[in-house]
Order: structure tokens, then C-alpha cells, then sequence
């Protein structure tokens, strides 16, 4: 009889609990997904910054090809 008490206390601690981890799980989830979201944003920032080098490079060199042309 003593475990089946125990039991049924853990039962009705769990399913009063549920609702809060359910919660719980959710906000966790919308928080990762707003870390990927940002660190994905920056990466994309930095590709766009490397992009913008490597044209600026090209122009730079187009431009000395010109220059040295009689």
C-alpha cells in the first residue's frame, strides 16, 4: 500500500506539473531559435563584409590594368 501512495503522489505532482513543462520546454525552444536567428544574421553579415572586400579587389585591380595601359 505504502508504494501504491507514493505512486499515485508522483502521478498527481506530475500532471499538475505538465502544463509548466510543456512551458518551459516551449520558451527554451523559442530562445534557441532566437540564438540561431541572430547567430545566423551576423554570419550573414560577415559574408556580405568578405564579399564587399573581394569586389572592392577586383575593381581595384580592373582599375591598375587600366592605369598601366598606354
Amino acid at each position: 500500500m505504502g508504494s501504491g501512495g507514493l505512486g499515485s503522489i508522483i502521478t498527481v505532482v506530475f500532471t499538475n506539473l505538465k502544463p509548466f513543462l510543456i512551458l518551459a520546454l516551449l520558451l527554451l525552444t523559442i530562445r534557441q531559435i532566437l540564438k540561431n536567428r541572430k547567430k545566423r544574421k551576423e554570419q550573414e553579415e560577415d559574408n556580405d563584409d568578405a564579399l564587399l572586400e573581394e569586389y572592392q579587389d577586383i575593381v581595384f585591380e580592373e582599375d591598375n590594368k587600366e592605369d598601366d595601359k598606354p
